[in-house]
């Protein structure tokens, strides 16, 4: 647009029809601040009450979470993860606001009831509280490992080294 490059961007709530109801995480939890103490597995449980199809919705948060760590994507705020109203009720939104940060190593959700250092058994373990057996984590796991192949080449500057220990 006028010679400067545009980036457009299809929303998922915006339909034919208008625009779908979203609720993020902040607005279900009910929450003014951004509490340190709440883990990646507390979302879970919500995303298992309120959707539609909590056994698909689980397995795509902990996608999401596996994506933010191998992504460095230390911004995992609650405004961050939303439940969408469709035809088919409640359900996980898509993944928005996805943005390696190079500014702060620790993300927001606890993993394993930590901030930083978050290695492979982490997400393994707090697969658990997801209700995901071990198998079915390093399964959800490799996936998102094989589909995130390279992006480092994306962004030169940022270290690959946290996704190495994945």
């Amino acid at each position: 647009v006028w010679n400067r490059p545009v980036l457009l961007v299809r929303r998922f709530d915006v339909v034919t029809t208008g625009r779908l109801a979203l609720l993020s995480f902040r607005s279900l939890l009910a929450v003014d601040d951004f509490p340190d103490f709440i883990s990646y597995a507390d979302l879970a449980e919500i995303v298992r009450r309120v959707s539609a199809d909590p056994r698909i919705d689980v397995d795509l948060f902990f996608k999401q979470m596996v994506v933010n760590v191998c992504l460095f994507n230390t911004d995992d705020h609650l405004q961050n993860f939303s439940m969408v109203h469709g035809k088919a009720g409640w359900r996980l939104s898509p993944a928005y606001d996805l943005v390696p940060n190079v500014w702060r190593e620790e993300q927001l959700l606890k993993i394993n009831g930590k901030h930083t250092g978050i290695t492979l058994e982490d997400l393994l373990s707090e697969s658990r509280e997801f209700g995901l057996s071990r198998k079915r984590a390093l399964n959800l796991t490799e996936e998102v490992l094989d589909g995130m192949a390279g992006w480092e080449r994306l962004f030169p500057e940022i270290p690959g080294e946290a996704a190495e220990g994945m």
